[in-house]
């Protein structure tokens, strides 16, 4: 069997009505709350207000910081970041979606830090400390994972830039995962941030740097996926399609923390940071299709196993054969869920695809692809999706 470590320290309080829980839990941390959101949106009505009632009947004093936008920015996490040290918080609380946990997890370290979030890069010499505040993280998206893993997603505007910071000290102390949460989400974001599930499963399986125990974790992953995901899709309102995605982004966001992703989240990446109105599902989805095509003949059994969940007939099939066949599979899942993108779709422009492809293999995401690609290679990608 394969040598590998795994590493999780994140408590997970999984299941319907664990919401409840917040107070308790954030109390374990500090007495001196900072809640992180978005601003109120219909379809949250009444959620952080909840939060904080959870939060202040365990005696934890709250404050609020509602500038979380998507694609979080630099600006965003510094103004975050002075209004958890103006409160004097000891434990940051993030209620939704991977750009709250995101930007929760990066006021953690610039409010206790000297400098930016963005001087605190995985790349960079210096790195969080144990200074960095706790994380209590409460999802309410299926989704990116943000809530059990220790990567915290930043865009620099002035850059043009989207990169991370990666640091054991970023995994949230505890998340909360509560499907009731998620049964308002509209369809275009339980379809995009579904997908964003099913990439963190499928990259962590094929990706070399991958173990007995991810593959486990992910293949069950893209079943719950395969099952759930055009249901909640269409019917947001089904709690048990809503459970069983937030079981799967559970388990992927375990995957990516140990196995990593590959070359559609470098592309994805590079494409949030140009074009920051592109929802990270969006920028993977829209680039799938040309990867699948590029990379099946290199794991021919592990796209063969995966096929095999997304169409049956593909039992009987192997090797490279039963590989284009998944990558067929694939793709037609993509169309079904609504996330049929094309690059111009997104208005990407055409002649600024050089330029992305060469952001694209700015972080190392591309080296843990099964096959690894030139940058010719990723810009075929690209024209090919375009």
């Amino acid at each position: 069997m394969k040598t590998f470590q795994y590493f999780q320290p994140t408590e997970i309080r999984f299941g319907r009505g664990r919401f409840s829980e917040l107070g308790s839990v954030a109390a374990r941390f500090g007495r001196r709350a900072l809640l992180v959101s978005v601003r109120e949106e219909p379809c949250f009505r009444g959620l952080f207000g909840k939060a904080r009632s959870h939060l202040a009947k365990a005696g934890l004093a709250v404050a609020r910081f509602d500038g979380v936008i998507p694609n979080p920015t630099t600006d965003v996490v510094t103004r975050g970041a002075r209004a958890a040290r103006a409160f004097r918080a000891d434990v940051i609380v993030a209620v939704g979606g991977g750009s709250t946990m995101d930007t929760a997890k990066a006021i953690a370290v610039e409010a206790t830090h000297p400098g930016g979030a963005w001087d605190y890069l995985f790349f960079r010499d210096k790195q969080p400390t144990n200074k960095t505040l706790p994380v209590v993280a409460v999802t309410t998206t299926s989704g990116t994972g943000s809530h059990v893993t220790q990567v915290a997603v930043v865009t620099n505007p002035a850059e043009r830039n989207k990169s991370a910071l990666y640091h054991p000290l970023l995994y949230p102390r505890a998340s909360l995962v509560d499907p009731e949460l998620m049964m308002t989400l509209p369809p275009k974001v339980t379809a995009a941030t579904g997908f964003d599930v099913f990439a963190h499963a499928f990259e962590s399986y094929i990706n070399p740097g991958g173990s007995p125990y991810t593959d486990m974790m992910a293949l069950e992953a893209i079943r719950l996926v395969a099952r759930f995901l055009p249901v909640a899709a269409k019917n947001g309102k089904d709690l048990d399609a809503r459970e069983g995605m937030a079981w799967a982004d559970t388990l992927a966001g375990l995957c990516i923390a140990n196995a990593g992703v590959t070359l559609p989240h470098g592309i994805g990446m590079a494409i949030g940071g140009l074009y920051p109105h592109v929802a990270h599902g969006e920028a993977l989805a829209v680039v799938y299709p040309a990867i699948l095509d590029y990379t099946y003949r290199v794991v021919p059994e592990r796209f063969a196993a995966v096929g095999r969940i997304f169409d049956r007939r593909l039992a009987g099939e192997k090797g490279v054969r039963a590989a284009e066949k998944a990558s067929a599979a694939i793709a037609k899942f993509i169309k079904r869920i609504g996330m049929g993108l094309r690059l111009r779709d997104l208005k990407v422009p055409k002649g600024e695809l050089e330029a992305l492809a060469r952001q694209s293999m700015v972080l190392p995401d591309y080296k843990n692809h099964p096959r690894l690609a030139t940058l010719a290679d990723v810009e075929n990608i690209l024209d090919r999706s375009h």
